[in-house]
């Protein structure tokens, strides 16, 4: 028993030495931020100089934000890059032809982005990360083109540089509401007066304001009483709900997204229909304002049509963009204003 007692401690601190990356504590990078500032200046100067300025600038640098949070991870640094198209298809053929320009079976374009950031930022390779984005027309990150390139310990060669893409076509629309609390108002008019701070609305009171919404106007909407529309019973299925996230789709729909269809008369008679069948998954989260005085409300909306004359299988509905772009944006537009009413 003396032997077990002793040996176990000993096995554990021969095992931590022989794996140093096991025992690593990451450093508190969050107060050097201004030299990582400056230094993503020379970052942009050496894609200039590389030629990659032609196609890739840079974003700006932050610390890793926090899911579902505002705080900030204080060991990670991110770059974030913009390649110079605001058109997601574009975007895909920048990317391949600089990768088919510069890979070789020796170095890879990722890599190379890679180790001269963490050459300049001074940091640990496993302490950082680089996102190369694009943006809208309006100047909003895309969610459908997304590329993340960063380093982990391997325990083969030490550390390794790993990549993640996300590049396909913009399927899906989204916007942003934020909104602030009311002034504070005082209950008097003397030094004394006892100042009423207005609440703020909480996730759960943001999610319940959002389905009542979806209940009165997208459920409950008078067109399902219509011989149009009598035919489609709407219904929400609920996907995913965390205390910041609310994930759900609304099947069934008739004529919300694509207004422009109807139904002739042979169609009443006979019980058919060929007015597309519509599917919306909405995807919000929410995000408090540091002061407590408001929040930000996020959403994705992914539009879905199918034919009228059968439920399709779930595979079996195509995206509403691109042949339906217009009527999508302008639903989403409608969408958010009329929720922004409400909250």
């Amino acid at each position: 028993m003396l032997f077990v007692k002793v040996f176990f401690p000993v096995l554990i601190l021969l095992i931590v030495h022989a794996n140093p990356l096991s025992a690593q504590v990451k450093q508190n990078l969050a107060k050097d931020f201004d030299f990582f500032q400056q230094k993503s200046q020379e970052y942009a100067e050496w894609l200039n100089k590389t030629g990659l300025g032609k196609s890739i600038s840079v974003d700006r640098v932050r610390m890793r934000p926090m899911p579902n949070n505002w705080d900030i991870d204080s060991t990670e640094l991110e770059l974030l890059l913009l390649l110079r198209t605001n058109d997601p298809d574009s975007a895909i053929g920048i990317w391949q032809a600089l990768k088919k320009g510069f890979d070789s079976p020796e170095d890879s374009l990722e890599h190379y982005l890679y180790r001269t950031f963490v050459h300049k930022m001074e940091i640990p390779g496993e302490q950082g990360s680089i996102q190369v984005h694009i943006k809208d027309s309006s100047g909003n990150l895309e969610p459908c083109f997304y590329l993340w390139i960063w380093q982990e310990p391997d325990a083969l060669t030490g550390s390794k540089v790993h990549s993640e893409y996300h590049l396909k076509e913009c399927k899906a629309k989204s916007f942003e509401i934020t909104v602030n609390s009311p002034p504070v108002k005082t209950t008097g008019k003397s030094k004394t007066a006892r100042v009423t701070k207005p609440r703020v609305k909480t996730a759960d009171e943001v999610f319940a304001v959002i389905q009542k919404y979806v209940q009165d106007s997208l459920i409950h909407h008078p067109r399902y009483r219509t011989t149009e529309c009598n035919d489609r019973t709407p219904f929400v299925e609920e996907l995913d709900r965390s205390p910041q996230a609310y994930t759900f789709t609304v099947g069934n729909l008739c004529k919300e997204v694509m207004t422009k269809q109807s139904r002739i008369t042979w169609e009443i008679w006979w019980g058919y229909s060929t007015i597309a069948m519509e599917r919306l998954t909405f995807q919000f989260e929410y995000y408090p304002m540091n002061n407590g005085n408001g929040f930000t409300l996020k959403c994705v909306i992914e539009g879905k049509y199918g034919s009228g004359l059968f439920k399709p299988r779930t595979q079996g509905y195509m995206n509403m963009e691109p042949d339906f772009d217009d009527f999508f944006e302008t639903y989403k537009n409608r969408f958010r204003n009329e929720l922004q009413k409400r909250l």
